[in-house]
């Protein structure tokens, strides 16, 4: 399994938005895997996006989906993992996705089967139009 290295602390924006008041890690593949995302402070996100008539399952911030979804909104917002040999690889939205899935197995997070998969594909079918907003955003210098 992956690992975090250190716990998440938001702090709460106007809206439906938080600020990450921590920076955290998440290692890719192994506690302590080469790969990893690195979370800084300022890292704006509003958790999972989960529609209306689902929200009553995850509450969020307080939840322990919390750490998978900035990761995973870290990865919309910036697609690079980093390797602790300081190389940077850009990954696509099926990587960014599969990141999150793989997040939410985390055994210490405790996230049942038929959560994660449930949330899996949440991202896979609803996430198209924030990556393609990220990425015209990145696209115009933005």
């Amino acid at each position: 399994m992956a690992n975090f290295t250190t716990p998440l602390v938001v702090t709460k924006l106007p809206g439906k938005f938080w600020e990450v008041a921590a920076p955290f890690t998440y290692h890719l593949g192994a506690p302590n895997g080469p790969e990893f995302v690195a979370i800084p402070i300022g890292t704006i996100t509003d958790f999972a996006s989960i529609p209306p008539p689902a929200s009553w399952i995850w509450k969020s911030p307080g939840s322990n989906v919390d750490k998978p979804a900035v990761v995973h909104d870290t990865l919309y917002a910036e697609p690079y993992v980093q390797h602790v040999n300081g190389i940077w690889r850009r990954i696509d939205r099926a990587e960014a996705d599969a990141i999150f899935h793989e997040a939410l197995g985390v055994e210490e997070l405790k996230i049942r089967a038929a959560t994660r998969w449930a949330l899996y594909r949440g991202v896979r079918l609803g996430g198209g139009r924030a990556w393609d907003r990220y990425r015209r955003a990145e696209e115009q210098g933005l």
